[in-house]
């Protein structure tokens, strides 16, 4: 009985001790990446350091920083797993692809995705991110399978956006007839004002998306229409459904939504002027399914000047 007692004490007592043996807590990994990070990029260490004083670790750092941790104890991987899909592929970096790859090392990828909608990396054709990956990931065998027929928006709209796009011809248009998309160039101190009254001639007992490039765009919209309309919605990623009305929400919250009716604010050239933006006006178009209206505040950006005016009107201009 003494011995029965004395070891159940002891086991308690040895309890944290086993914990942390069992999982690993004697490694430090933070400080462990930042060593690696001081030695390979000197210049990310600082950042990362203060982000972990706020208990914050950045997207970028997170997939370097698991396979780190993996590779230390040897743990993370899973050999059942026979097949991996991954669905808007466009959008994962390099490291986080390694990292899955990595951590289901016999499983098959199939990488589902539009290029062209890449929001945070490089703009690339299908075949020029397959000859990446296939380079960096050490793929044995690859190949492309294109779904090429667009059945959301109507042809009017696809033939627009398709038009950004350097192998845009390989996408093919439903059938489904509707309005030409509309562009609307306005000087910069009036572009807010022609938001305005273009948005007073649509019908807000719809929702009416209202995409932005970025969140601090969307955030402004919201703090001068909500004054000059009655139902504005400032879209949140915990949103779960549309409201009737104004709604405004950056593209990157805009990703497998469809509206029938959007508004691009501020394509002007200072806003989407290089070749990497393509990805996101061409997003933002792509979600509309009846009516796009592109407004400019300032010259129109080069993106859409190349398009060919005949895919679209000109439905007011405002003296630059």
């Amino acid at each position: 009985e003494e011995f029965y007692i004395g070891r159940k004490i002891v086991k308690k007592r040895f309890a944290p001790v086993y914990d942390a043996l069992y999982n690993n807590y004697f490694i430090d990994y933070y400080a462990q990446y930042s060593d690696f990070l001081a030695n390979k990029l000197p210049e990310a260490v600082d950042l990362f350091n203060q982000n972990l004083e706020f208990h914050k670790i950045d997207l970028v750092d997170a997939a370097p920083l698991l396979y780190l941790r993996d590779l230390l104890t040897g743990s993370g991987r899973n050999q059942a797993i026979a097949h991996l899909f991954i669905d808007e592929m466009q959008d994962y970096t390099l490291p986080q692809l390694m990292y899955l790859k990595y951590i289901f090392p016999n499983a098959k990828l199939t990488l589902l995705g539009d290029s062209e909608q890449a929001l945070f990396n490089e703009f690339r054709t299908p075949q020029e991110l397959l000859d990446y990956f296939n380079k960096h990931l050490n793929v044995k065998k690859s190949r492309i399978i294109k779904l090429n027929k667009s059945y959301r928006s109507t042809q009017q709209i696809t033939n627009f956006m398709k038009a950004l796009l350097p192998d845009g011809n390989e996408i093919q248009a439903f059938t489904r007839q509707g309005k030409k998309p509309e562009l609307i160039i306005a000087s910069k101190e009036n572009g807010l004002h022609a938001l305005k009254l273009e948005l007073k001639q649509h019908d807000l007992s719809s929702p009416v998306a209202l995409i932005t490039k970025n969140q601090s765009e969307s955030d402004f919209l919201y703090q001068k229409l909500r004054k000059s309309f009655d139902s504005v919605t400032l879209l949140e990623d915990k949103d779960r459904s549309l409201p009737k009305g104004i709604v405004i929400l950056p593209i990157y919250l805009a990703k497998g939504l469809e509206f029938d009716d959007v508004i691009a604010y501020d394509i002007s050239h200072d806003n989407y002027s290089g070749i990497n933006d393509t990805g996101i006006l061409y997003t933002i178009c792509s979600r509309a399914m009846h009516r796009l209206t592109l407004i400019s505040c300032g010259k129109p950006s080069s993106l859409i000047m190349s398009i060919p005016s005949d895919l679209y009107t000109t439905k007011s201009t405002v003296t630059l």
